[in-house]
């Protein structure tokens, strides 16, 4: 298994056992931290798609360091832009 993805799943790991502790805010990471694992096992198994929820691209792997998760900088920005606006509207 990918050295990466084994890293990912320990973290995920410790933040799940935080999140059984009551831990404030341990449960959202631990889902985040797992979401990235999931979509990292299913970029090494196949064509990756993009992590923005709008877009439907495939992400390319050139085989050297972590997959990216997003087809362009500018869903980058985009999934990045939604995420701190949602964090806002959340609070």
């Amino acid at each position: 298994m990918n050295p990466y993805l084994i890293a990912q799943l320990r973290a995920a790991e410790a933040a799940a056992l935080e999140a059984l502790d009551g831990m404030p805010g341990s449960a959202e990471k631990a889902h985040r931290l797992i979401a990235r694992v999931l979509h990292s096992a299913e970029a090494a198994q196949q064509g990756a798609r993009c992590a923005a929820p709008t877009c439907t691209d495939t992400v390319e792997y050139s085989g050297i360091g972590r997959p990216a998760l997003y087809c362009s900088r500018r869903c980058r920005d985009r999934a990045a832009y939604a995420a701190k606006r949602q964090q806002r509207d959340s609070e």
